[in-house]
Order: C-alpha cells, then structure tokens, then sequence
C-alpha cells in the first residue's frame, strides 16, 4: 500500500484531464510547452506551492502496476537523507506525482 498523502495526475491532454475529472482524480492541466516530465512536475509544484521539504515521486502513466513499495522506499530513502535539496523524479514523465509527509 502506498503511503502517499497525496496523487496528483499532471497533464496537458484534454482528454485525460477529462477522464481523470470524470472519475474524480486529483488532476492539473499544465503547459503544452514542458520538454519534459520534471519540468511539468516543476510547474505543479509551484501551481500548489508544495513546500520546499515536500518529497515527490514522478510515475508514468505506462506503469499502473508499479509496486507502491518502490514509491515508498524511494520517499523514505529520500526523507532519511534529507535529500530535499533538488526533486526527485523517477521515470520523467507527466503522469503522476505522489507527495509524502517527510516524517
């Protein structure tokens, strides 16, 4: 089980933006112009104003099935190292980003 406190759906197709609505998704419609997944992940976290400290995990769309256990050691890694200098992205892409409480 994912130990996320929050999943947010990046995205800059209407149409997933819509199914994502249509099924209640916590989901933000970014820019067309991002080259890539960190930078849409960049223009939500300042659209939410995630706090500098807040831990965020990228995952793809195309990994539905990815073991919410990898999140979790990958968010616990980062919070036991204090690793809060940069974000961290895994798999750069638009899909989602989990935030985690850094305790």
């Amino acid at each position: 089980t994912s130990k996320a406190t929050r999943v947010v759906v990046a995205t800059d197709h209407e149409e997933i933006f819509t199914v994502c609505k249509q099924h209640n998704l916590d989901v933000i419609m970014t820019s067309t112009e991002h080259q890539s997944g960190t930078d849409r992940i960049a223009e939500v976290v300042q659209q939410l104003s995630l706090a500098e400290d807040e831990i965020i995990v990228n995952v793809q769309g195309d990994e539905p099935l990815i073991d919410p256990e990898l999140i979790n050691q990958l968010a616990n890694f980062i919070a036991a190292k204090r690793l809060f200098s940069s974000r961290y992205c895994v798999n750069d892409s638009w899909y989602a980003a989990s935030t985690f409480a850094s305790s």
